[in-house]
């Protein structure tokens, strides 16, 4: 073979060498980019057995919603960062909704015992209530202490003779505000008080005052 076809020869080798390495780099930065396009997906645990295989990832614990996530190393902080303050709202929002619906059901008891009071008089039945869900009676909740029985007798008559009910459709914006201003008080009216009956005071109590129609006592 003449020098000229060797080198010719040689050339093509040398070209068709270059071309095939830079192509196998374009290949593996490809590959690369694809995985990590991939691995800043979560996945779920019943998904992770479809990319076993994908490299600079780790597993995540999520002490938030106990469950695990695999994402790629580089991008997990902003995730469970972003995860922390989505689970955050929601309990916001739970808790304002848990906080409106104890408020609502003070201001229907609030309405359906003392709706002819004065606001001192609504604010003194909305810290009976409170300082019973405080002291631990029932489940320690505003909604068990205002449905609180012994056998079939409720502690609030309302409950028994139906003015509870009725008083949900006129609840009025003094009962409300009533609420509102002992359930949000840092210092309620009364924080001892834990009886109110109208005509005479409660047998088991210790009587403190009369204050409007009511027999308040400790």
């Amino acid at each position: 073979m003449s020098n000229k076809k060797l080198l010719y020869l040689e050339t093509c080798i040398a070209i068709i060498g270059i071309v095939c390495f830079f192509y196998s780099i374009f290949t593996l930065m490809w590959v690369r980019q694809s995985f990590n396009r991939l691995a800043t997906t979560i996945y779920s645990i019943d998904d992770i057995t479809k990319c076993s295989q994908i490299i600079s990832g780790e597993w995540i614990e999520d002490s938030f919603y106990d469950t695990n996530y695999f994402v790629h190393s580089d991008v997990h902080h902003d995730l469970l960062v972003y995860e922390h303050i989505k689970y955050l709202n929601e309990q916001m929002q739970i808790e304002e909704e848990i906080r409106l619906g104890e408020m609502e059901l003070l201001a229907q008891l609030i309405e359906a015992e003392a709706g002819n009071q004065d606001m001192t008089g609504k604010r003194l039945v909305a810290d009976v209530v409170l300082n019973r869900a405080e002291d631990g009676w029932a489940d320690g909740t505003i909604e068990s202490v205002i449905f609180q029985r012994t056998g079939k007798t409720y502690q609030f008559s309302c409950i028994k003779d139906g003015g509870f009910n009725k008083a949900a459709y006129s609840i009025s914006d003094e009962s409300f505000q009533a609420a509102k201003l002992e359930y949000e008080a840092s210092n309620r009216i009364d924080e001892d008080i834990l009886y109110f009956t109208a005509g005479n005071y409660n047998p088991y109590c210790t009587a403190a005052y009369i204050y409007g129609d009511h027999y308040f006592g400790y």
